[in-house]
Order: C-alpha cells, then structure tokens, then sequence
C-alpha cells in the first residue's frame, strides 16, 4: 500500500483518470487505488512538512578543519528526509526553512519568520527539526513554542534527536526532559556568549579590531590583521578639526570654519564611498549634510585619533536579547599603539578645552501633539522640533540653527494650529475620495459578472474533460485509431489549457478586486471612526497621514497612507 502511494503521488492529474479506465475491470484493485488517489491529493493540496534548518556561526561549521558534522546543515537535512521516509504517517509536500549563520538566543531569523508566517496562513501541519536546539537555545521562548503556540495552530511538532513527538504526548504537555533539555541549551547558549566575550577581550587587549565601522579617518589595513591604518583622504578632515579646536574655537566656530572649507562630513564621505554607516542614517540630500557642532564633538572625542584601540563600551544585557548597555569608561578596554595616529595625545586633551559643559537635555514629559513623528522639515528630510515660543506651540528646523547659513533650509517658525489646519483640510480631501468610490462601487456590479464568467469558464472544462474520457474510452475500445485518437487528444488537451489559463487569470483579477474593495471599506470605516471635531487628533493622523512635510510658511505636501488604494479605486470606481 505505501508503495501504491508513493506511485499515485508521482502520477499526473491526467494520467490518474486513465488508470482507473484502464483497471475499471477489476475492482478489487479499482477501490485501493481511487482511496489512496483521493487521500494524497487531499493531503497534497492542504498539508506541508516544514523542516527547519539552523546553524550558528558559534557552532564552528563555517570554518574549515573544525566543521561540526553533528551540527552541519547537510547532516541535519539528511537526516530529517531519512525519518520522513521510514514514519508511515508523514507524508505530503517538504519545504525547507534554513538560517545559516544565525544564533539561536533569540527569534530574529529570516528562515524562521518566514516559516511562521507561512504557519499562519494554514500551509504548514508538521514542523520537524534535528533537536530543540535547532528550534532555538532560548529556554523560555522555545517553551512557548512547543507548549502553546504550536498546539493552538494546530501543528504536529517533531525534535528526531529528542525522541519528541507532540502527537504523541499522554496529556497534551512535554514531560520533564524537554524542560531540562531547553534549559540546558539556554545555558549552553550562555556559556559560548562567555567564551566568545573573552575571546574578543583577548583579541582587543592584543590590538585587533573586531567592530564593522571604522571610525572617520581610517581604513582597513590592506594587511590584514585585523588592523587600521590612516585614510589619507578623510584624515586631513580629522586633522583640521583638532587644529581649529586648538586654535580657541568652540564646536559651534568648529563647525561653522568645516563648512566653509566646504570639507565633508563623515556620514557625506561615507555615502560618496558607499562605506557602512550608522543604522539609523539620515536620508538628506549632499547639499544638507553639513557640519554640526554635535559631529564635532563626537570626532573631538574619540580617543582612537591617538592610536589607541578602545573596545568594550557596550555590552548585551543577557544572552537572549539584542539590548546593549553602555558600560563606564573604567571598564573600556584600550589598547595603546594599536595603529598609526593622527594626533597626538597632547593635542588630544588639549582639544578637549573646545567643548562646553553643556546642560544635559531635559525631555519633555508627556509632550504628544498630533503630527508627532510625522512632520518633517521639506528640504533636509529631518524632523522638526516641537516647542513653545512666544506664547503658543511652533514647529522648526533644529539643523538649520545648528548649520546656520550654509543650510538652505527654513529658518523661521511654523505656527502648530496653522499646520494642524491645513492638514486637517488635506484629509478632508482624502474622505470626499472615499465618497466618490463608495458611490461608484455601489453603481457597479463587475465583480458579480465576473464570478458569472468563471462559472461558465469552468463548465466548459469540465465539459472538455468528459469529453477526453468519451474520446479514451472509444480508443481502449478499438474504434478509433491511435494517431486519430493522439491528433484529437492533443486538440482537447490545447483548447483544456488555455481555458485553465483564462481561469486563473479571471481568479487572479478578481481576488485583486475583492482586495481593493475591502481596503476601501477598511478605510472607510476609518474615516467613519476618526474624526477631528475640536482639533485634529493623533488617531486621525496616524490613520491616513504618512508624512507631512513642511518648506516654508506657505508650502506644505502631505503624504497619505492610503494613495495607492485611493488611486486605483478612483480608476476603477471615479467617474
């Protein structure tokens, strides 16, 4: 019988009917073959094997001569497929889901997302993996898995090497040993980050580099060894800093001689290099990434300028978490005459005396306004400051008053209500849209024509496939030949594809307009709910506003979240 399947799952749609045909003689061997037929197509159409694969890069499989074989992707797809093939009741479609390279402390893999949201959507029945390991070293969290998600879903969770099977379980919980078994590879997982530490320790303490950016002024040494070595093109920019700082100037003088020097800031050189910038860069055009005194300060305080390697000033709060704290400078690690200088440490703390004791900032509590992370300044693209001035609230460029001239930016204030009213009037805009659609969507009934035009495709199918089987039957029958019976085959078979094609391309229009129909009731059933009667309000805002963006007093654009819907029901419903 499990031969028998493995066949049927192997036949084509069209061959199966002519099989049964051709054993219609026996039923004996008729009724197997018709059961195990419908049993895998309905398993193959509703249910998939996820296997998931993972590899850390602390695992040692991603360096020659100390490859873990245990560990090693191969071995793991190996030996999954190898269990799927001896369980009698796994069987059906096997998608693979692979994090190569990817810790197993926290969730953030590509792979698996990828798998839950597929898990999500009902495609995935069974999730097996090579161990809980695999699944994850996050105790807590793989805890979670296995205990409540997995099972609210729905899904068979198999770990080979732990002998775990949640179908198999007595009372629906894992035992003791899956507990013990996670826990021992959280702590696992803590060990290696322990090992890892002080590995990095040795290697900075020694002068080696291990961070991704190399700060303003160097390069990679050509060498190697995980060593700087002076950019003689952005140096001379490093230098002249130092100089004016030692001339008397503060970081705001500082800054303002950069610019007129026309020198580029780092994050400019970086982006004209295409060197790796910080994570969070800001998207401003070359004309406005200038000097600020903030850029100053941070070139005028790193202490690498003197030759020093200073590593270790954050380290990862636990094991299972990306958050980082700064650690105080006591506990830096710093290695003199790690790589070439480019001041001295005379100069170094002389220029110290350039910065300010600057009061540190007091952050506003509770300071919510309506366009709150949604106004921006129109010609650097950076966020406006929101305060009080004379009296009422106002919007305005902070990096124009730190650029000051060279900045083309605006440098006036933006009367708060003034915006808010315009913006309130842009939305109005966006809910006379609506109506327009809601009226045409109501005059219209294309989609119920269409759903009348695939009903009529799939009859006429339907009828080209009895007809292929009257057309089988009249040659297992001997009245037609065999070239007669494969020249009309091959007609049917044509004019059978191209109607399939017309289906799913009239399928396809349609889920497209089922989607834009129900976007448009979401929105506006928005609209319904999110009104501004006293002000505009931050649920307003946050509903259908992406983006304001302001140039000076009088011109504004507002970007909505809702265009592109908008749009293509305008085109389709508009008048």
């Amino acid at each position: 019988m499990n031969l028998m399947k493995n066949w049927c799952m192997n036949l084509s749609r069209e061959s199966m009917w002519e099989w049964t045909i051709l054993w219609r003689s026996n039923l004996s061997a008729v009724t197997p073959i018709r059961k195990c037929l419908q049993s895998c197509r309905r398993f193959r159409m509703n249910d998939k094997i996820a296997i998931y694969l993972r590899l850390s890069l602390a695992d040692g499989d991603l360096k020659k001569g100390s490859k873990d074989e245990s560990n090693s992707i191969e071995n793991q797809r190996m030996l999954l497929h190898d269990y799927i093939g001896k369980q009698e009741d796994l069987f059906g479609e096997i998608v693979e889901y692979v994090d190569d390279g990817y810790t197993g402390t926290n969730f953030n893999r590509p792979a698996f997302q990828k798998m839950i949201v597929d898990l999500k959507q009902g495609d995935i029945k069974v999730i097996m993996v090579k161990d809980l390991s695999r699944l994850g070293r996050d105790y807590i969290g793989v805890g979670d898995y296995i205990e409540q998600i997995f099972p609210l879903m729905g899904v068979r969770f198999i770990a080979v090497n732990n002998s775990f099977d949640s179908m198999k379980l007595n009372n629906g919980t894992p035992g003791i040993e899956v507990a013990v078994s996670n826990l021992v590879n959280n702590m696992y997982s803590r060990d290696i980050a322990k090992k890892v530490r002080a590995a990095l320790e040795t290697n900075w303490k020694n002068g080696k580099a291990t961070c991704t950016n190399v700060p303003f002024g160097y390069v990679w040494n050509k060498k190697g060894g995980q060593r700087w070595e002076i950019d003689p093109e952005a140096a001379p920019c490093v230098k002249k800093v130092f100089e004016l700082a030692l001339s008397g100037r503060n970081t705001t003088q500082i800054a303002y001689g950069m610019n007129e020097l026309n020198l580029p800031t780092p994050g400019l050189y970086a982006k004209r290099k295409n060197l790796l910038m910080g994570s969070n860069p800001i998207i401003a055009p070359d004309s406005e990434m200038l000097w600020n005194a903030a850029i100053v300060w941070r070139i005028l305080r790193r202490y690498e300028y003197t030759g020093a390697l200073v590593m270790g000033r954050r380290k990862k709060i636990d094991v299972n978490t990306t958050s980082v704290r700064t650690l105080p400078e006591d506990r830096w690690i710093i290695a003199e005459n790690a790589h070439a200088a480019i001041v001295t440490k005379d100069e170094y703390y002389q220029a110290q005396k350039a910065i300010r004791n600057v009061t540190p900032i007091q952050y506003k509590v509770g300071d919510d306004f309506a366009l709150k992370g949604k106004i921006c300044c129109g010609n650097c693209n950076r966020q406006l400051r929101h305060e009080r001035q004379y009296g009422e609230m106002v919007f305005y460029c902070g990096y124009k008053r730190s650029a000051g001239k060279f900045s083309k930016c605006y440098g006036g204030y933006y009367r708060e209500y003034s915006v808010n009213a315009k913006v309130a009037r842009a939305i109005k805009t966006v809910f006379y849209a609506l109506d327009v659609v809601n009226q045409g969507m109501q005059e219209k009934q294309s989609i119920t024509v269409r759903c009348m035009d695939i009903e009529d495709l799939e009859k006429q199918a339907e009828a080209i496939r009895v007809e292929q089987i009257k057309l089988y039957e009249s040659y297992a029958d001997g009245v037609l030949r065999r070239d007669v019976y494969i020249e009309k085959k091959k007609t049917l078979s044509e004019k059978l594809a191209a109607l399939q094609d017309s289906i799913q391309t009239e399928k396809e229009e349609q889920e497209c307009a089922d989607e834009l129909d129900e976007e448009i009731r979401a929105l506006t059933k928005q609209a319904s709910e999110k009104t501004y009667i006293g002000g505009l309000t931050k649920e307003c805002v946050d509903a259908f506003v992406s983006m304001v963006y302001l140039y000076d007093d009088q011109t504004m654009k507002v970007e909505f979240n809702c265009e592109d819907v908008i749009r293509r029901a305008l085109e389709k419903y508009g008048a």
